[in-house]
Formats: structure tokens, sequence, C-alpha cells
């Protein structure tokens, strides 16, 4: 939160599952798209035997069975400005008066835990992702105005959402400013020498043969510049529509130069061994 009393701008994340991964691990990245939704699973060793119960009891870990499903609870109570309520237990007098901004979050989620032994056994909890980014701003009493925009998603939409780096800044503005400050310095730089390196690849990709293609496809690979079945699609698509094939390469090409000085190196790897 910044700014003074009502009139402040606040930004809040309540994240959990492969959404958190995704949240926190492409923390300084531009990364989107399905590619970008990382693995928050955990891997034990041995399979859990036990938990302490009411009273101390010891009660034997329940394993999901395979179709068996189970709920799971999530919301959000936000308030920004001032807030009265009545529960109607004080007569005619409020029980409840807030000024500012002021946000409760619940989760009660399902924990699974899959695996026969001979991989270890999965622990996965379900994505949930709620996001809040206000802004009040006065300078007159006839001026005075609220900006809010919220997200609230389960599932693979929570995925889909942690994935977009623009709902990712509202994390780092709270958990970090200093962090959100190195993150664009970081993105600009990754623009203003990503696109002069994106050009170059591109330029070299468009003059490529069929042959030619396929190797620099296979090097992409290599590099992790494309994931496997990428560059693999990509050469069945060179074989019948090569333009299509290079257009949609130097598409994936400009996503990695643009989103971070980290992916930089691979693509001048990349950029030296094209013709």
């Amino acid at each position: 939160m910044s700014g003074a009393w009502v009139f402040s701008s606040v930004s809040s994340t309540f994240v959990g599952g492969d959404a958190a991964a995704t949240m926190t691990g492409q923390y300084h990245t531009l990364n989107r798209g399905t590619n970008a939704v990382l693995d928050g699973d955990i891997v034990l060793t041995n399979k859990p035997v036990s938990r302490r119960g009411w009273f101390g009891r010891r009660r034997p870990v329940e394993l999901f069975e395979a179709g068996e499903v189970r709920p799971l609870v999530f919301g959000t109570d936000t308030s920004a400005g001032v807030k009265v309520a009545w529960s109607g237990l004080t007569g005619q007098y409020p029980d409840t008066v807030r000024a500012g901004f002021h946000r409760k979050e619940l989760a009660i989620a399902p924990v699974h835990i899959v695996g026969d032994g001979s991989e270890g056994y999965r622990v996965n909890v379900p994505s949930f992702l709620a996001t809040t980014d206000a802004a009040g701003k006065t300078t007159s009493p006839g001026e005075s105005k609220l900006e809010w925009v919220q997200y609230f998603a389960v599932g693979t939409a929570a995925d889909y959402l942690a994935a977009e780096p623009q709902i990712r800044e509202a994390m780092v503005k709270r958990l970090d400013p200093a962090a959100d400050r190195e993150a664009r310095d970081a993105t600009d730089a990754a623009r203003k020498v990503g696109t002069g390196l994106a050009l170059d690849i591109g330029s070299r990709i468009q003059a490529l043969d069929l042959a030619g293609l396929q190797a620099g496809l296979q090097k992409s690979a290599d590099l992790g510049i494309l994931a496997p079945g990428q560059a693999a699609d990509l050469k069945a698509l060179g074989a019948s529509n090569l333009a299509g094939a290079k257009a949609r390469w130097i598409e994936q090409v400009n996503l990695r130069a643009l989103a971070s000085v980290e992916e930089h190196p691979r693509l001048y790897q990349l950029l030296g061994s094209l013709p």
C-alpha cells in the first residue's frame, strides 16, 4: 500500500497451487502462455502414514482415489473507502466502521497425494488466484475517483492468469517494491537489446530453405528456445507451408528475446548457428 489514508494505491495477491508456482517462478520475466505455467507439485519419497487429529490423536492419511472429487472453498471480501455495517445485535448503532482498505481472504483447499511410489508421491493443491490493484485519487471534493481492477479465478483459469505478466505485477508491487523496479529495469533492457536481436534472427530465418529451417528448429530445441514438441510441429508445418513455419518460429523468438535478458545468451548461440 502507498499513499495517504483512504486515497492510496493498493495491490494484493492471494494465490495457491500451480498458479502460485507460476507467479513466483516467472517473477522477473515477461513469459506468458501455457508454456509459462509451472508445476507446483511437491514430490515425497515416502508415503505419508499418519497425521495429528483432534486432541492429538493420530489418524491415517486419506489418499485420493481415482476419480474422487473434493471441494475447494475460496473467497475474498474487499472494501475500500468507508464501510459501515449493522448486524442487528446493536440496535440502531453500527457494529462495524472501517475506513481505508480492508481485505479478507480464505482458501480451504484439498491436498491431493497421488502415485504408487515408483516415482514418489506427488502432493498437489488446486490452483486459485485473486489479485487486486486499486488506486484512489482526489484533488478536490468534486474530482475524487477510485480506479479498481480485480481478478478471481480457480483451476486452469488461475494458471493462465498467473502466466500473464500484468497479473504478476500486482504481486511484485506489494511484496518487494525494489524488486518491482529491478524487474522493470530488466524488462526495459530486454526490450532494447532483444528487439535488435530478434530482428537479426528473423532476417536469417526468412532466408532459410527447408533443410536450413529444419536444422535451425532442431538447434532451437537443443538450446531450449523451443520445446521439442514445438520444434517438431514447425518442422512438419514447414514441409507444406515454409513461410507459415518461419512466421511462427520468428514469433517464438520474439517472445523469448523480449522476455528477459537471461534468454539472450541462447538466442545469440542460435544466431551464430544460422547461415
